[in-house]
C-alpha cells in the first residue's frame, strides 16, 4: 500500500507536469488504457520514492531529487510509434523497475525492531521474573510476572510478524521482524508447557 505525502504546491507542480508529459508524449502511440497504466504506474513510484524520505511534506526540491531518479519521459516511447498492443506497456513499464527495487523503509525497521524486542522480552522477561521469584519467595509473583511477560512477548511477535510480512518488499528488516517473531513463538510454546509441568509437581 502506498503511502500518500503530501505535497507543496509548487511540488505538486513538478510531479503533474511530469505526469502530463509523460502523457502527451504517448498519447495517439498506444491505447488510452494502457497510457493512463503507465502514468497511474510512474505517480505511485513517485509517491514510493517521497515516503522514502521521511517527511510529512515534500517540498520542491524533494520532488526535484526523486525525478532525477527516475526514466525521462523519452524513455516510455514505445519502439515502434504505431504499435499500440499490451506488449508495449510492459516494455515501457519495465524500463521504470529500478525505481520499485526492494528497499529498508521505516515500516520495515519497525517491524524488525518488533521481532527483537520480543526475542527479548521473551528471553530476558521470563529471566527477571523467575530470578525475582525466587528471591521473594513468590509463587504468584513469578505467574503473574510469567503471564504478563509471554502476553507482552506474544504481541510484539504477532506485530513484528504481521508488518514484516506486509512490508516485506522492504528488505532484511522486515525478514527480520518475521523471523524473530517466529522464533519467539516457538520458543514460547516449548517454554509454557515446561513451566507449567515444574509448577504443578
Amino acid at each position: 500500500m502506498t503511502t500518500m505525502v503530501q505535497c507543496s504546491e509548487s511540488a505538486r507542480l513538478l510531479v503533474d507536469s511530469r505526469l502530463d508529459t509523460i502523457d502527451r508524449m504517448l498519447l495517439g502511440r498506444m491505447s488510452r488504457q494502457d497510457r493512463l497504466a503507465i502514468v497511474r504506474e510512474v505517480e505511485i513510484q513517485i509517491q514510493e520514492l517521497l515516503d522514502q524520505r521521511g517527511r510529512d511534506e515534500a517540498t520542491r526540491e524533494d520532488v526535484l531529487e526523486v525525478l532525477s531518479r527516475l526514466d525521462p519521459p523519452e524513455a516510455f516511447l514505445p519502439e515502434d510509434a504505431s504499435a499500440e498492443h499490451s506488449s508495449t506497456r510492459v516494455a515501457a513499464v519495465s524500463r521504470t523497475s529500478p525505481a520499485r527495487a526492494p528497499r529498508n523503509g521505516r515500516s520495515g525497521q519497525v517491524a524488525g525492531w518488533l521481532g527483537i524486542a520480543a526475542i527479548v522480552v521473551a528471553i530476558v522477561g521470563q529471566a527477571s521474573v523467575y530470578t525475582f521469584a525466587v528471591l521473594v519467595q513468590s509463587e504468584i509473583t513469578l505467574l503473574v510476572g510469567g503471564s504478563l511477560s509471554i502476553m507482552s512477548s506474544v504481541i510484539l511477535a504477532a506485530l513484528g510478524i504481521a508488518l514484516g510480512v506486509h512490508t516485506r518488499r522492504e528488505g532484511g528488516w522486515a525478514i527480520t521482524g518475521i523471523t524473530a517473531g517466529l522464533m519467539t513463538i516457538l520458543a514460547l510454546a516449548v517454554e509454557v508447557p515446561l513451566v507449567y509441568v515444574i509448577l504443578t509437581r
